[in-house]
């Protein structure tokens, strides 16, 4: 059919791009790579999903080792605090971020058997979901804002550049994705 064309050759295209994206993903990345990935990895799962067809493995290790430079495997209690303390107070990262990545994560458990996930697959993407959630909630309910009482902050910096648009503050994107992903790791772990 036409539809299920069209989002074939969306994927073809998505996975070029992905596997010409050594500018988003190579070190000298732009912030704003991090959180494109996350999505970029949502969208192959959800294609891998509604076409019925195994996750492509090596695909995913290519994003857990992207992840895996920003939240190592063996992240401990004083490193989520630090990466979170960078994320509200420089700027490098945005608590959104993680919510595109945790939301992923607990998008490959929820279908892991659909996406041919073994039982320890499902673990490590368990793991790096909730290591998302820890990461957002360390924003959580910071003194609350006129513009949002209560929720989690995407970062408390304002403009880096001058050119860059000002999102710091509370706002919808971010607590959308703190909040699904809070129902998400409640039903994935009870």
């Amino acid at each position: 059919t036409i539809y299920i064309d069209a989002a074939n050759e969306s994927f073809r295209s998505l996975l070029w791009r992905w596997n010409n994206m050594s500018i988003v993903t190579g070190p000298s990345a732009p912030r704003a790579s991090f959180w494109i990935a996350g999505n970029t990895l949502q969208t192959f799962l959800d294609y891998w999903i509604n076409c019925r067809q195994p996750a492509d493995a090596e695909i995913l290790r290519q994003f857990l080792n992207y992840f895996y430079m920003f939240v190592r495997t063996d992240i401990n209690k004083d490193d989520l605090d630090n990466i979170a303390e960078r994320a509200l107070n420089k700027g490098r990262l945005w608590l959104d971020d993680f919510g595109w990545w945790g939301n992923a994560f607990a998008s490959a458990c929820e279908n892991g058997e659909a996406l041919n996930f073994s039982g320890d697959d499902v673990q490590i993407f368990l793991q790096a979901a909730i290591n998302c959630w820890e990461l957002m909630h360390r924003g959580y309910d910071i003194p609350p804002s006129p513009v949002m009482p209560g929720g989690i902050w995407n970062t408390k910096v304002q403009k880096l550049e001058p050119n860059e648009p000002d999102l710091h503050g509370r706002n919808n994107v971010t607590n959308t994705q703190f909040w699904l992903l809070s129902f998400r790791l409640a039903t994935l772990t009870h």
